[in-house]
């Protein structure tokens, strides 16, 4: 039987972040509501620019699931922000390490844990150094650099 997608916003901060709470599978189905719910918040005067997902109560997540949580990652760090997920599922925890966005991306099992984490708000940039790591620009762009350099 498949659930939909929930995404309930939290606009009571926890340690200065939104916190998202989603629930359902976030599959190829429905993986887009969760990034369609942020741009509708943040065309709003409380846009958010450090965001906390709670993944405590999704049951199953694809790879359009992790392309959800990419583009909303891209959102915010080009808006200046930063993302980080609460309570990954198994899987998710797999997907994001073995892609290695588990180094751009915080994730652990406490809501406050992850959001103390998680990059102070900082100028929209596109492309700047990453607080967690110092590389610039996205995943994998840095070997892509080099490989040109060669």
């Amino acid at each position: 039987m498949r659930r939909d997608v929930r995404v309930r916003l939290d606009t009571g901060h926890s340690s200065g972040c939104t916190v998202a709470y989603v629930s359902g599978d976030l599959d190829f189905g429905n993986a887009h509501e969760m990034v369609e719910e942020y741009f509708r918040l943040a065309g709003t005067a409380d846009r958010p620019t450090r965001v906390v997902l709670d993944f405590e109560e999704v049951g199953f997540l694809d790879s359009s699931g992790i392309g959800a949580v990419v583009r909303l990652w891209k959102a915010l760090r080009d808006g200046g922000g930063d993302l980080g997920i609460a309570h990954p599922p198994r899987i998710c925890w797999v997907m994001m390490t073995r892609t290695g966005l588990a180094r751009y991306i915080a994730m652990g099992q406490t809501v406050n844990g992850v959001a103390a984490r998680l990059a102070p708000p900082r100028a929209p940039s596109r492309g700047g150094a990453h607080p967690r790591d110092g590389r610039s620009g996205p995943p994998g762009e840095h070997r892509a650099r080099a490989a040109r350099a060669r």
